[in-house]
Parts: C-alpha cells; structure tokens; sequence
C-alpha cells in the first residue's frame, strides 16, 4: 500500500476510464449505418428530448440530401447521353457544310449543360459526404460537451519570455511553466 491505499484503486480508474471512451461507439455504427438512427437510439436510452429531435433532424436532412443527390445523377445522366448525341451527330454530319455548324453549336451546349450538371453532382456528394461525417461525429460525442471551455482544463507548456535589470545591464530569461490537469 502506497499514500494511504490510494494504489489499491488505480486499476479500476484506468478502467473505468477505457469504458468510458468506447460507451458511444453502438451509437456511432448505428449512425454509420442511418443518419441519426444513433441519435435516436441514445435518446431512447437516456430519455433525452434534445438527442431525439436531433435524430429526426439528422434523418430528415440525410434522406434530403440523398435524394437530392440521387436526383442530380439522373440529370447528370440524362445530360451526358444527349451529349453523347449530339456529338455523334455531329461527326457525322458532312464537313464544312452549314448543318455542321449547327451541330456543332447543338453539341457545345449539350456538352456545357453535361459539365454543369457533373459539377452540380459532385457539388451534392461532397456536401452529402460531410453531413455523413458530421453526423457519425456527432453520435460519438453523445452526451459529452463538443469543446470544454473550463478554465482549468488548460493543459500545455509555456514559455514567458522576461526581461531582468542585473547589475544595470538587461538580461533576457526564460521562465518555463507547465500545467497539467488529471
């Protein structure tokens, strides 16, 4: 025994302490699967109102942005195949003849449209991609705060530079500190 008994104790901190750290984990695959199914869960679990309006949110913006990207290949595609159209169309059509510029003015704006619409449902992965993100992140930090602003968490090393008046001449000096939070 060491200070007292404290020792007797110190495998069941650490313990309890890795528990701790994977306790959100079933609600975090179930948001992997579903956005907010997590959330939702956790409020059934803990009661919790808030979780559980965040999980309808999380759903209903999730379903939102997957249909809204489901959308945006079918236009995508549509584009790209009257695209692919025109420009046969316009391979085919006889050389320097007027129904060749006319083809071909046809197939630069098939092809524009294509490009804007690619960029459009890349535009819409990207955002679906981080509301994912952003939803399974949320689910693992269920119940705990996102940010601690105590002031008494700061924990690091610092280095206060002074300046010290010695027998008339300035010195500069270091003083180190660090402070660290258990």
């Amino acid at each position: 025994k060491v200070a007292g008994g404290i020792m007797e104790f110190w495998g069941e901190a650490i313990q309890a302490k890795e528990n701790e750290s994977y306790a959100n984990l079933k609600y975090v695959w179930r948001s992997a699967l579903v956005p907010g199914l997590g959330q939702w869960q956790y409020s059934r679990d803990k009661e919790d109102v808030t979780n559980r309006n965040k999980a309808f949110i999380f759903g209903s913006v999730g379903f939102l942005l997957s249909a809204n990207l489901f959308l945006q290949i079918k236009t995508r595609d549509k584009d790209h195949e009257a695209y692919n159209q025109s420009h046969r169309n316009f391979f085919l059509a006889p050389f320097a003849s007027s129904s060749e510029l006319v083809l071909y003015s046809v197939d630069n704006g098939n092809y524009s449209r294509y490009e804007k619409s690619y960029q459009t449902t890349r535009n819409s992965a990207y955002i679906l991609i981080g509301f994912y993100l952003f939803n399974v992140f949320d689910a693992f930090f269920l119940g705990k705060p996102y940010f601690n602003f105590k002031k008494e968490s700061t924990t690091g090393f610092f280095f206060f530079p002074s300046q010290v008046l010695v027998n008339g001449l300035k010195e500069n000096n270091y003083t180190f500190g660090m402070q660290v939070q258990f």
